[in-house]
């Protein structure tokens, strides 16, 4: 048995390894953030106890010893948002259209999926809202086309946007770099910052550095062209490192139905703890699967990014 002596960054990826001072910086910096997320997934909403904490099963691998013979348990979804078929049952010949390039705004969600109540006091617009708001499966992509609308290319991804904030944080110039290997490499500095009202990028106090734009005109939106798209790292709200945590440890939490008997099925476990959204097929999965490793045989659970694998 041992501590985990570090977080490490996604995939072990070493973005400035030819230069150890800074690479070091950046996983320190790392490996702070992800202790915070996963100290605030443990304590859950105070406010709400009886849904939100507290998570006992859930720990931070940094202070509790991780047994070496630990199972790993792979847990696998289909990243095409189930929402929009839970949502439009009747509207299947347009989900691959709308999965691709957004849910028309006239398309209003009427039924509340757990209650199987209509939604009151009136429908309202699929959510969550952005420029890839409804790719909310923990993958995004961004699709090139020819003059004649033929797909030439796609750009997926799973990565999370908060490893690109500490990158950024640590050094704005690799992450310019970075976007012009992967995107375009034509990307300006200016076109990855937050601009005010003139066009100048907006510095943070803390750091005097610009403020990094995660929706920036290289990553945003679901087409790929030689002046804006690309998908580099997520930006659904969902999408983030600390909501996920935060699902995994409220997953943690044995649920009973109203006559006492446990709660097993995926999409009731997502009504009952309130952790993600019903119709997705990434949240009650990973809820579900959590959730049953926990409450049956006692296993802990190991270093959750370095169980993470992308499969082609």
């Amino acid at each position: 048995m041992a501590f985990l002596p570090r977080f490490s960054t996604p995939a072990n990826i070493q973005d400035l390894a030819e230069d150890p001072a800074t690479q070091e910086k950046i996983n320190a910096l790392w490996n702070g953030n992800v202790n915070r997320w996963v100290e605030a997934a443990l304590t859950g909403d105070i406010w709400d106890l009886v849904n939100y904490g507290p998570r006992p099963a859930f720990y931070n691998p940094l202070n509790t010893d991780t047994p070496d013979n630990s199972p790993k348990l792979p847990i696998t979804w289909s990243a095409f948002p189930g929402r929009l078929l839970a949502l439009f049952p009747n509207n299947q010949e347009q989900l691959t259209c709308w999965a691709d390039q957004g849910v028309p705004a006239s398309m209003l969600v009427t039924k509340d999926l757990c209650t199987g109540q209509e939604i009151k006091p009136r429908p309202i617009p699929y959510p969550p809202t952005g420029p890839r708001g409804w790719q909310d499966e923990y993958c995004e992509w961004s699709v090139r086309r020819d003059q004649h609308g033929k797909i030439v290319s796609v750009m997926f991804t799973c990565e999370n946007p908060e490893y690109w904030f500490t990158l950024w944080q640590a050094d704005p110039t690799k992450v310019l770099s970075l976007y012009r290997q992967l995107v375009n490499p034509n990307a300006q500095l200016n076109d990855l910052c937050v601009l005010d009202a003139n066009g100048q990028p907006v510095i943070d106090p803390s750091t005097n550095s610009p403020v990094y734009n995660p929706l920036n005109i290289w990553n945003s939106g679901t087409e790929s062209m030689d002046t804006r798209g690309g998908a580099v790292h997520l930006t659904s709200s969902p999408n983030t490192l600390g909501a996920e945590f935060d699902l995994a440890a409220a997953a943690t939490i044995p649920r009973k139905d109203a006559n006492g008997n446990p709660i097993n099925d995926p999409a009731a476990l997502v009504c009952c703890a309130r952790y993600g959204k019903i119709g997705r097929h990434s949240d009650p999965t990973i809820g579900q699967t959590v959730n049953s490793l926990i409450n049956g045989p006692k296993e802990p659970l190991k270093n959750p990014l370095k169980s993470i694998q992308i499969q082609d």
